[in-house]
Parts: C-alpha cells; structure tokens; sequence
C-alpha cells in the first residue's frame, strides 16, 4: 500500500511539475502539447521510483501468494507488488520529429558548389535499410568469433586454458597462433595477428586468440571461461612504459627515419635569429590528449572460404579494401587473385579503419581456415575496440620562441614527442605530417623542428582526422597566443602580422581578417571582381609566397 501511493505521489508531483514548467504556454496552439509534456514528466518520475524500488519488489513477492484480503480480478491483491508494478504507466510514445529547410537557388556558374545535392543512399541509411558488415546474412553452418584479449601489459604468455571454454554447448574451436597457416605478423605495419605462446603480450587489449561458436552468445560466453596463463616478461626492463613521460625518461622511441626521413627540420639559422632577437619565450609547453574514433560500427569482418580452403572472401568495413586484402593473402599465404576483399559501407571510420581494419580481417580469415572452411563473422563489441584500436597519438610538446615588440615571430624552436602505442602502425607517419604542416599559414622565418615516436605498451595508436596537422595547429597557435601575450598585443592582430604574403607585398594582407575589419591599404572584393574568379580557367597570378621549409606555392593556392 505505501509503496502504491508512493508512485500515485510521483504521478501527481510529475503531473503537476510539467504542468507548472508549462504555465506559460496555455494558448489553444499549444495545449496539445503541454499535455504531452506532462504525461512524459509524470511517467519519468514513476518509472525512476519503480526502478529504484525494484529490490524491495522481489522481497516482497515471495510472501505474495500467502497474503489476506480482498483480491483483485487477476487473483492479486491490491497492494500486492504485482498490482503496484502494474499500476506503473509505459512512458508515451515520443512523436515523430518533422522539420523543413530550404536553399536559395544556386549559383549556375559554381554549379553544383552550393547546390543541396542528396548524399548518396542516404534515404537507404536514415530508414535503417542500409546493410553494413555486421548485418551480412550468415550461412547456416557460420560460425561467430569473439576475441580473447589480453589483461596484462608486458608479460610472457605462458600458456591458454580453454577447457571449460569448449565445453560451452555450440563452442567450435580455440584459434590461436598456431593456426596461422600463413604469416602472424599479417599487417603492412607490424602488428601481429595472436600472440605466439611462449613471446611477450605488449599491451592490454592484445589479443591472444579468438572463439568460435555457433553463436556470437556463446562464443562471448566461453570468452569469459578462458583461462590465461603468464609469468614474468621475457623484456629486459619488465616494467611496462604507460605515458610519453616515461618514454623520455627511459629512451624508449621508435626509429621511423626509414619511413620519413629526419626527425629534425631545420630552416633559416635559428640560432643567429635568437641571439639577434630582442625578445625570447623559451619552455612553453603544449599537450594534447589522445582521442578515440568512435565510429558507428565497430571494427567487423566476415571471411567466407571458397572450394574448399583455395580461395576466400573478404567483407571488412575498411577504408583501404587493398590492405585488407594484402593482411589476409600474407595470412593465410594466399596470391593476390585468390582473395576477394571488399567494403559495402564504413559506418563510419575517420582513420581508425584505414590500418586497424586489417587485423580484424586476418583473424576472421583465420578462424574460417581453422574451423574448416566454415564462414567466420568477427563483429568486435564497443569495449573490445577501444581496448584494442588505440586512436589518436598523444601530444607533448616544449618550444622557445623569438619575437619583436610588435609580435612578429622571429624564429621558433619546438620538440614534440608523439605516443605512438605498442607498435608503429601507420602512426609512423604523423612526425612527418606534423612537422611539414607545423608553419600552416604563418611565415616563420628560421625555426628548427623536432618531433619524435615514443614506444610504449599502449594499444597502437593509429591516424585520426588530420593526423600530425591537428597537433601541428595546437602547437602554433599555442605559440601565436603565447607571443601575444607576452608582447601584449591583441591574438588576432598577431596572427593577422605573421601570415604568410606574397614576395615582395610585406603590405598585402588577407582579404578579410579574422577581426571583421580590413586593415588599412586592403579593400574588400567587389562583385567585378568576385565574378572574375569564378570563371578564371587558369592560375591568375604567378605571384609565389614561401612556406617556412622554403616550399613556393601559387599565390592562390
């Protein structure tokens, strides 16, 4: 009975919240809709006491069948716990959202610039018709793979207990390493496809095999009864390295100078600048996170074998079907024509299915060869990717900085370490990327750059939205804000000062600052002049301007 009038309580106390939020909406248009506020607030406050309340429910249900008293039509009694349940509303079902935009007409000559073109299938995605690679329709003897991941982050894998895994009804097979009948290290970049037994786990999240079931159910079932076995690392320093700052400290980098050449940039003589220049911020620092990609569809592969084990089908939401397919012929120790890869759709990448597609692809190849030539679908679950697709490389970042009164920048010194997780991958790269964009639009005149790869027992880190450019703009406006600062001179100003001009103009500037207003000497476009550049079919002026690693880029570009 209390517990009754507990929810009739909320009932009206919600009931008459909503009706209070809502006071000053009482005109007839929106009458309809207050209501309906109402009846949402008030079905809110029943179902969070009902939840809340849920535990004495079950207590008080086991002396149900022996209570007195007047029953109700469905043999209950009236303040039972089964008719307190009942009394507790379904929320109301939301309305349908409705919206309406409309564009101007567009431009005929930048057609169809600016034209509200349909993305592609887009009616086939917002309905839910749209097929991604974990809706592929299995054959019915397909079987489910579920990963057993590692929970140590430098340790020497001992051994795998899978008994009481396979004894979970629909469970096939344990795959590991051993099954590989091709090359383990399957990937362009380094990365193993299980850890061998008897070698070192890198980092938490690797994986050390993989079930397959005749349900995914069950296959995640008898992940959780595999037992893994380690013992101290076979690495000479047994710690594992968790941070960039411990990666300094130990000396622990990747060489990537075969990949990008130099770490180190250097242009101008920034140490005569320094000396020469009147003012000087040295030790500013910069640091940034990693981030994960959080794509809609978790990385997935369905490998589907073909006459027998002579030939295999590939489904992967990748971004780069070529590597897949490269990662499953080394794998599986196939030729090129003997492996069909290909992507229907990403749900979503932003890098992170570039590279890190390539492993999910060759475990799921794998498990098809082992169960023999039966089809493997390997859907990884939200946690198993972010536990194993590292994301974004971390950024920390020291620099020195000379500059005049005015806030011109004179020359730049910076030293970037970036975390690059537990193997390479393609994160190789980001050094570079960063130190070619490192200047973006400012002109730097001498500056000599650094930027390093940090090893460590992190899952790998891998591209992401603007690899190496991102950290590259933090670093430089970190430094354009800095020198304002210092020079007390206004942000905007100061870059507006260090842009990049055209040779020989120190006078041009940008068309239309950031600050709103054209600086003295520069006018804004006229409609003559904007017509002109739409139907140029041609550079329109050999004018260069100079980059700060001396690279000349037409003055339009």
């Amino acid at each position: 009975g209390a517990l009754a009038s507990a929810l009739r309580a909320a009932r009206a106390a919600g009931l008459e919240e909503a009706l209070a939020d809502d006071h000053d909406r009482d005109d007839e248009e929106n009458s309809s809709s207050t209501q309906q506020h109402a009846e949402f607030i008030s079905g809110v406050a029943e179902g969070a006491l009902a939840q809340a309340l849920a535990p004495l429910f079950v207590i008080a249900a086991k002396g149900e069948s022996g209570e007195n008293g007047a029953a109700t039509a469905n043999g209950t009694s009236p303040s039972s716990p089964s008719s307190v349940l009942a009394a507790a509303r379904r929320l109301p079902t939301p309305q349908a959202a409705e919206g309406s935009r409309s564009w101007p007409a567009p431009d005929p000559a930048t057609a169809p610039v600016g034209a509200p073109v349909e993305k592609d299938r887009v009616r086939l995605q917002a309905s839910g018709e749209a097929l991604y690679t974990s809706d592929y329709a299995m054959p019915a003897d397909g079987l489910f793979g579920a990963l057993v991941l590692s929970t140590r982050a430098l340790a020497k894998l001992a051994g795998v207990e899978t008994s009481r895994a396979l004894a979970v009804p629909g469970v096939v097979k344990f795959v590991s390493a051993a099954d590989v009948p091709g090359s383990n290290d399957a990937s362009l970049i380094g990365d193993r496809i299980f850890v061998p037994l008897g070698s070192d786990v890198e980092y938490v999240g690797e994986r050390v095999g993989m079930i397959v079931a005749e349900s995914e159910a069950a296959a995640r079932a008898a992940v959780k009864l595999v037992e893994v076995l380690y013992e101290k690392p076979l690495s000479k320093d047994p710690k594992p390295i968790l941070s960039i700052a411990e990666a300094v400290e130990r000396g622990s980098f990747y060489d990537v100078t075969g990949d990008i050449g130099p770490t180190t940039k250097v242009h101008g003589d920034p140490d005569a600048a320094f000396a020469a220049a009147p003012y000087v911020l040295r030790g500013a620092k910069v640091s940034m996170p990693s981030q994960a990609h959080l794509y809609m569809e978790t990385q997935a592969a369905v490998a589907v074998p073909d006459e027998g084990l002579s030939s295999v089908s590939v489904i992967s939401g990748t971004q780069c079907v070529d590597m897949v397919q490269s990662a499953v012929c080394k794998a599986l120790d196939l030729p090129a024509h003997r492996v069909n890869a290909r992507a229907r759709r990403l749900g979503g990448g932003f890098g992170g299915k570039s590279s890190r597609s390539q492993v999910a692809a060759a475990c799921a190849a794998v498990a098809a060869f082992a169960a023999g030539g039966r089809a493997v679908k390997l859907v990884l679950s939200r946690a198993e990717d972010l536990a194993t697709i590292g994301g974004r490389c971390e950024l920390e970042a020291d620099y020195d900085v000379a500059f005049d009164a005015e806030g011109r920048v004179l020359a730049l010194d910076a030293r970037a370490v970036l975390l690059g997780g537990a193997q390479k991958d393609i994160s190789a790269f980001i050094p570079l990327l960063m130190l070619t964009t490192i200047d973006q639009n400012f002109s730097i005149p001498a500056s000599r750059l650094c930027a390093k790869l940090a090893k460590t027992n992190l899952p790998p880190r891998t591209i992401m939205r603007a690899p190496g450019t991102l950290q590259a703009t933090l670093l430089i406006e970190h430094v354009m804000d800095a020198v304002a600062s210092a020079a007390g001179k206004d942000p905007i100003e100061v870059r507006e000062l260090n842009l990049l001009r055209a040779e020989g103009n120190e006078a041009a500037g940008p068309r239309r600052p950031c600050a709103g207003e054209l600086p003295p000497g520069v006018r804004d476009a006229g409609d003559e002049e904007a017509a002109a550049m739409r139907s140029f079919d041609g550079v329109v002026s050999d004018e260069k301007v100079v980059s700060a690693f001396g690279a000349d880029l037409p003055l339009d570009q």
